[in-house]
């Protein structure tokens, strides 16, 4: 499989701290307060920006189009209190470093800054604040731009899947490692740029690595493996009561979306399988939709037989204080619930003890 690192993936939008302009300059305030004119603001805004771009190597910045851009779109957005409420404070970077903020930050950088190939990708470009009081700031821009640059990746992932196969968790690790990789890497843009021709650097140390990492990911999602990503809960454990049904077997509660049942508890059996019943009620709560059916395959039952059911992968399945996603769930037209060994393999370990009759599973 190829993967086309396009030139959005690789969006700087890690410059976000380096663009962001002082805001001592006065402009009006949502609340109609005038700060000064809007060509006192944008001049200086300018000059930062075009110091900043020195600083970069390879970096090309549009610093009037930038600045206008913040001028007429972030300025505005604030009342005056607010500002003199942050200088005050001697919280200005945190005001504009709001998740709105940054947005509207990010939304002016877009179009007017581009990379040379001279352009070299290093973490030492991240953003590290001088003032130890400014750190928490520099790591919610840090945060916001990697995410920014991750989503990107992924709907260019998902678009150059000829398969339309490849579900988004899987696009998602394979470019958290891929931002990961590149501003470790010290490559180029132009470097970077040639991701497509596999005996070129980039794709040797980012594209081949990431990917192997994201298809055995995939692997491990179909055998309802363990992932911890798959995994939501604040404690490493949990132990969940069993309670005893006909001929002393056992069952557990679970819940599928919000919707909960009690499910006889086999360790025998390899798979989860739910009946046709509670499939309609999944269908008409939302939890089910088109996209979660896998198609036809043959399940294990404890007795060894062999049956046909309708593949579905779901999220959000709750057993005792763990809420786990990417679980395979055979479905048949009629028959009990069945909680089998396949759901117990997406967690590190489990332990059932049975005197005291509880299951134990951890994260």
């Amino acid at each position: 499989m190829k993967y086309q690192i396009r030139r959005s993936l690789l969006l700087l939008g890690s410059f976000l701290f380096y663009l962001i302009p002082s805001f001592a300059q006065k402009l009006y305030t949502k609340d109609g307060v005038a700060f000064g004119e809007r060509s006192a603001f944008i001049v200086p805004c300018v000059k930062g920006v075009q110091q900043k771009a020195i600083e970069i190597k390879g970096l090309k910045i549009d610093g009037e189009l930038y600045c206008s851009c913040v001028a007429d779109n972030l300025i505005p957005q604030l009342s005056s209190q607010e500002i003199m409420d942050a200088y005050t404070a001697g919280r200005i970077t945190e005001l504009f470093t709001s998740e709105k903020n940054l947005q509207i930050i990010y939304d002016c950088v877009l179009p007017n800054v581009s990379a040379e190939e001279d352009f070299v990708f290093h973490d030492s470009l991240l953003f590290r604040a001088n003032d130890p009081n400014q750190q928490l700031d520099m790591e919610k821009i840090n945060r916001f731009s990697k995410q920014k640059s991750i989503d990107t990746c992924i709907m260019a992932f998902l678009e150059n899947d000829p398969t339309g196969n490849i579900e988004e968790i899987v696009a998602r690790n394979y470019c958290q490692c891929a931002i990961d990789k590149l501003w470790k890497s010290g490559l180029s843009f132009g470097q970077v740029l040639q991701a497509e021709d596999e005996s070129s650097i980039s794709y040797k140390e980012i594209v081949q690595p990431c990917l192997l990492d994201a298809l055995e990911q995939i692997q491990k999602v179909e055998k309802n493996s363990y992932a911890p990503t798959d995994i939501r809960g604040k404690s490493p454990k949990s132990i969940i009561p069993l309670t005893t049904g006909l001929n002393n077997s056992y069952k557990i509660k679970l819940s599928i979306g919000g919707t909960t049942r009690y499910f006889i508890f086999d360790t025998s059996a390899s798979d989860m399988i739910i009946n046709r019943e509670l499939e309609r009620e999944l269908l008409k709560d939302g939890v089910l939709t088109r996209a979660n059916y896998r198609g036809k395959k043959t399940y294990l039952l404890a007795d060894g037989r062999g049956i046909e059911v309708e593949e579905v992968r779901v999220n959000r399945v709750k057993m005792g204080d763990f809420e786990v996603d990417n679980v395979s769930i055979g479905i048949v037209e009629k028959g009990s619930l069945l909680c089998g060994k396949s759901l117990l393999d997406k967690f590190q370990k489990w332990e059932v003890d049975s005197q005291h009759k509880q299951l134990t599973v951890w994260k």
